[in-house]
């Protein structure tokens, strides 16, 4: 559990960042500052350990570059459990504990805007439903309701309910707003860098498939003009040089689909005017003759032909589509050092369908709901655009792409395309 949790807490530091070193010195200062206005100048009851503590807990923030490396991998799920302390959880109690005094109701509005500044709005949802409940709880366990009245008036908590509505849904929507900001932003970079690096790489692998065509013509010259009695000597240098023209065309294909693929997946929507009938076997089968395989990984590829379909769509799209698939799946078998490759066909009345499957390490079930989505990548060397290319390209036909798995079992890729509606002329 928490394995997930850290993985989850991960991902949204990635996704919309952390501002640790502002919030650590803010939180440092803020605590203690503010138990001297609101005890002294204002009267509030205010928990003087709990301040202490919420200061306490902001100095690993305030300094979090100078922490150990094992501990950093921690830093994200630490930030938000600060973070539930410090506002939801901090606020419920002593809101309650100062039986929902006008200033506490003041407070709570300030830190309501500040904690949604802070983090995303999954996070601050999650947080402040969370926090809440055990703010009260906590409030229970050491004073109880017995004693609990309300010191606001009806026209106060009136005004507060309005106050926290406007705060949490406006900041949720500008929160919202940003997160999509970002991600576009995020796209458009990759997007000229991806078009940048395929440009500055496309000349050089076509100049050295220029002099692997060279080679093979050249060779049989050299060959012809050897003496014979040094031909035993050097046969197995002039077969090893008959080889390298094909691997090195064999490098600059692969190389050329690997940017294609990275070019395709950052499309944001598939051109769907030149969309046409097409055979899902022959995308299949375009994609096993293309895809840079070798020969162990042809054996562990089982492909089932016994069916086939056709659907309206662009071959090009699908194959490309496949080749994510692919791609994934002999990562993951061989991360697992294990597992197979299952390719079949299924018919249906309103959709046919297409499945992928492999038997390798399988998908956490915290991480199966967010893998079609934009710059998610469970690896290291991975971008997250993938899958979410193949996601919004089988929408573009009419269809869709979901995906079962059971972690340490299998993962299976069901891709679903609409039927044909036969025409008479």
């Amino acid at each position: 559990m928490l394995q997930k949790i850290l993985a989850f807490s991960t991902n949204r530091v990635e996704l919309f960042g952390a501002q640790y070193r502002a919030y650590g010195i803010l939180g440092l200062l803020n605590f203690p500052i503010a138990y001297f206005i609101l005890h002294n100048a204002m009267h509030q009851d205010e928990s003087r350990m709990l301040r202490i503590l919420a200061a306490i807990l902001a100095i690993p923030l305030a300094f979090y570059d100078y922490l150990p490396k094992k501990a950093q991998k921690y830093l994200p799920l630490y930030w938000h459990g600060v973070l539930l302390y410090s506002f939801p959880f901090f606020c419920t109690y002593q809101l309650l504990k100062n039986n929902l005094s006008l200033g506490w109701l003041t407070n709570m509005s300030l830190a309501l805007f500040l904690f949604i500044l802070l983090v995303d709005w999954l996070v601050f949802l999650i947080s402040v439903l969370f926090g809440a409940v055990l703010g009260a709880g906590v409030y229970a366990l050491f004073h109880g309701f017995s004693n609990f009245h309300i010191q606001a008036t009806a026209d106060d908590l009136s005004l507060a309910f309005n106050q926290y509505s406007f705060i949490i849904v406006v900041g949720i929507f500008f929160s919202r707003h940003k997160e999509i900001v970002k991600l576009r932003e995020s796209l458009r970079s990759m997007e000229s860098l991806a078009a940048t690096i395929a440009h500055e790489l496309r000349t050089p692998l076509a100049s050295l498939s220029m002099i692997a065509e060279s080679m093979k013509k050249c060779l049989p010259v050299l060959e012809k003009y050897q003496p014979s009695e040094q031909k035993q000597e050097t046969q197995k240098a002039l077969e090893l040089l008959h080889s390298v023209p094909e691997r090195i065309n064999t490098t600059t294909r692969n190389a050329f689909i690997v940017i294609d693929m990275l070019l395709m997946n950052l499309k944001r929507k598939p051109i769907m005017n030149d969309y046409k009938n097409c055979k899902i076997s022959t995308c299949v089968e375009l994609m096993l003759s293309e895809y840079p395989l070798d020969e162990s990984q042809k054996k562990l590829i089982h492909w089932d032909q016994t069916t086939n379909f056709s659907f309206k769509g662009h071959e090009l799209y699908v194959k490309h589509i496949l080749f994510n698939l692919l791609k994934n799946a002999l990562y993951y078998i061989r991360a697992a050092d294990k597992g197979e490759l299952y390719i079949w066909q299924e018919m249906g009345k309103k959709f046919n369908y297409l499945y992928f499957k492999d038997t390798s390490q399988g998908i956490p079930a915290s991480i199966l709901p967010h893998i079609f989505e934009n710059f998610y990548s469970r690896t290291v060397r991975g971008t997250g655009v993938g899958l979410a290319f193949c996601k919004s390209t089988m929408l573009s036909f009419g269809g869709d792409i979901t995906c079962d798995s059971i972690e340490g079992e299998y993962t299976t890729f069901k891709l679903a395309f609409p039927v044909l509606v036969a025409t008479h002329n």
